[in-house]
Protein backbone atom coordinates (compact mmCIF):
# COMPACT_ATOMS: atom_id res chain seq x y z
CA UNK A 1 0.00 0.00 0.00
CA UNK A 2 1.56 3.50 -0.90
CA UNK A 3 1.06 6.25 0.90
CA UNK A 4 0.48 9.19 -1.36
CA UNK A 5 -0.10 12.71 -0.14
CA UNK A 6 -1.34 15.31 -2.80
CA UNK A 7 -1.06 18.46 -2.88
CA UNK A 8 -4.82 18.78 -1.35
CA UNK A 9 -3.60 17.20 1.91
CA UNK A 10 -0.09 18.37 1.96
CA UNK A 11 -0.71 22.16 2.59
CA UNK A 12 -3.41 21.24 5.63
CA UNK A 13 -0.91 19.58 7.08
CA UNK A 14 1.85 21.86 6.61
CA UNK A 15 -0.27 24.97 8.74
CA UNK A 16 -1.45 22.28 11.19
CA UNK A 17 3.01 21.79 11.90
CA UNK A 18 3.17 25.06 11.99
CA UNK A 19 0.42 25.85 14.18
CA UNK A 20 1.57 23.00 16.49
CA UNK A 21 4.63 24.86 16.54
CA UNK A 22 4.07 27.87 17.24
CA UNK A 23 1.33 26.84 20.23
CA UNK A 24 4.39 24.78 21.53
CA UNK A 25 6.82 28.34 21.57
CA UNK A 26 4.07 30.16 22.84
CA UNK A 27 3.26 27.80 25.77
CA UNK A 28 6.97 27.47 26.83
CA UNK A 29 7.63 31.08 26.87
CA UNK A 30 4.42 31.62 29.13
CA UNK A 31 5.98 29.08 31.23
CA UNK A 32 9.08 30.59 31.46
CA UNK A 33 11.55 27.87 29.93
CA UNK A 34 12.44 29.40 27.31
CA UNK A 35 12.97 33.23 28.16
CA UNK A 36 12.89 36.03 24.96
CA UNK A 37 16.48 37.75 25.99
CA UNK A 38 16.74 41.30 26.59
CA UNK A 39 19.07 44.16 26.46
CA UNK A 40 20.11 45.05 29.57
CA UNK A 41 18.72 47.94 32.06
CA UNK A 42 21.09 50.88 31.82
CA UNK A 43 22.35 52.12 34.90
CA UNK A 44 23.69 54.79 36.89
CA UNK A 45 26.65 54.70 39.22
CA UNK A 46 26.07 56.48 42.70
CA UNK A 47 29.89 57.21 43.34
CA UNK A 48 29.40 57.86 47.58
CA UNK A 49 27.39 60.51 49.64
CA UNK A 50 27.75 63.03 52.93
CA UNK A 51 25.20 62.72 55.13
CA UNK A 52 24.51 65.93 56.96
CA UNK A 53 22.36 66.14 60.34
CA UNK A 54 20.74 69.29 61.27
CA UNK A 55 21.14 69.27 64.92
CA UNK A 56 21.70 71.17 67.89
CA UNK A 57 23.88 70.29 70.83
CA UNK A 58 23.62 68.79 74.35
CA UNK A 59 24.67 70.50 77.82
CA UNK A 60 28.47 68.79 77.22
CA UNK A 61 28.85 70.67 73.50
CA UNK A 62 28.59 67.74 71.20
CA UNK A 63 25.55 66.93 68.90
CA UNK A 64 22.09 65.33 69.75
CA UNK A 65 22.98 62.66 67.61
CA UNK A 66 26.83 62.51 67.48
CA UNK A 67 29.14 63.84 64.65
CA UNK A 68 27.03 65.89 62.47
CA UNK A 69 28.62 64.91 59.36
CA UNK A 70 29.72 61.15 57.83
CA UNK A 71 30.67 59.93 54.70
CA UNK A 72 29.49 57.20 52.95
CA UNK A 73 31.84 56.46 49.98
CA UNK A 74 33.84 52.94 50.86
CA UNK A 75 32.88 49.63 49.56
CA UNK A 76 31.91 48.33 53.35
CA UNK A 77 29.31 51.27 53.33
CA UNK A 78 28.14 49.66 49.35
CA UNK A 79 29.78 52.45 47.56
CA UNK A 80 30.12 53.18 44.58
CA UNK A 81 26.45 51.64 43.19
CA UNK A 82 25.27 50.73 40.14
CA UNK A 83 21.57 51.77 40.17
CA UNK A 84 19.29 50.91 37.39
CA UNK A 85 18.02 54.31 35.63
CA UNK A 86 14.63 55.47 37.20
CA UNK A 87 15.09 52.70 40.05
CA UNK A 88 15.74 53.47 43.51
CA UNK A 89 18.65 52.88 46.84
CA UNK A 90 18.44 52.12 50.28
CA UNK A 91 20.47 54.76 52.69
CA UNK A 92 21.06 53.59 56.34
CA UNK A 93 21.64 56.25 59.26
CA UNK A 94 21.64 54.63 62.50
CA UNK A 95 20.79 57.80 65.29
CA UNK A 96 21.36 57.18 68.90
CA UNK A 97 20.72 60.76 71.12
CA UNK A 98 23.24 61.27 73.58
CA UNK A 99 20.94 64.26 75.16
CA UNK A 100 18.50 63.76 78.37
CA UNK A 101 15.57 65.08 76.22
CA UNK A 102 14.04 63.52 73.18
CA UNK A 103 14.67 64.86 69.72
CA UNK A 104 12.42 64.56 66.81
CA UNK A 105 13.58 63.79 63.40
CA UNK A 106 11.71 65.79 60.87
CA UNK A 107 12.48 65.42 57.52
CA UNK A 108 14.81 64.58 55.24
CA UNK A 109 16.19 65.93 51.71
CA UNK A 110 18.49 65.39 48.85
CA UNK A 111 20.39 67.11 46.05
CA UNK A 112 19.17 67.30 43.11
CA UNK A 113 18.92 65.31 40.38
CA UNK A 114 17.92 62.03 43.30
CA UNK A 115 14.70 62.75 45.40
CA UNK A 116 13.50 60.80 48.50
CA UNK A 117 10.34 58.28 47.95
CA UNK A 118 10.23 56.95 51.30
CA UNK A 119 11.27 56.83 54.93
CA UNK A 120 11.39 54.09 57.46
CA UNK A 121 10.12 54.87 60.44
CA UNK A 122 7.96 57.27 58.84
CA UNK A 123 8.69 61.34 59.53
CA UNK A 124 8.34 62.74 61.77
CA UNK A 125 9.73 60.67 64.01
CA UNK A 126 10.97 61.06 68.16
CA UNK A 127 13.93 59.42 69.21
CA UNK A 128 14.02 59.17 73.14
CA UNK A 129 16.63 60.55 75.39
CA UNK A 130 19.74 58.42 75.59
CA UNK A 131 18.65 55.87 73.46
CA UNK A 132 19.47 53.99 70.42
CA UNK A 133 16.80 54.96 67.86
CA UNK A 134 17.98 51.98 65.80
CA UNK A 135 18.35 52.44 61.79
CA UNK A 136 16.13 55.18 60.08
CA UNK A 137 16.01 54.11 56.12
CA UNK A 138 16.02 56.75 53.15
CA UNK A 139 14.51 55.02 49.95
CA UNK A 140 16.04 57.28 47.21
CA UNK A 141 15.02 57.37 43.48
CA UNK A 142 17.79 57.81 40.71
CA UNK A 143 16.93 59.98 37.40
CA UNK A 144 16.88 58.69 33.86
CA UNK A 145 20.49 59.51 33.29
CA UNK A 146 22.00 56.48 32.16
CA UNK A 147 25.62 56.41 32.07
CA UNK A 148 26.28 59.43 35.09
CA UNK A 149 28.10 59.05 37.82
CA UNK A 150 26.46 61.18 40.74
CA UNK A 151 27.42 62.32 44.37
CA UNK A 152 24.47 61.88 46.56
CA UNK A 153 24.23 64.54 49.59
CA UNK A 154 21.70 63.48 52.37
CA UNK A 155 20.57 65.94 54.77
CA UNK A 156 18.45 64.90 57.85
CA UNK A 157 16.91 67.30 59.66
CA UNK A 158 16.16 67.40 63.46
CA UNK A 159 15.82 71.15 63.66
CA UNK A 160 12.31 72.44 64.73
CA UNK A 161 10.72 72.99 61.40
Amino acid sequence: MKLSLGRGRLLPLAILVVAVFTASLLVLVGLGILVIPTAPKPTLRVLGGDIWIAQGSTSHGGGWFGPSYLNITTPADGYPLNVTVGGSFGVSVTLDNFDTVSHTVYSASVNSPFRITGTFPTLPFPVSAGTDSGVFRFTVAVPDSAGAALWLNLTVNALTP
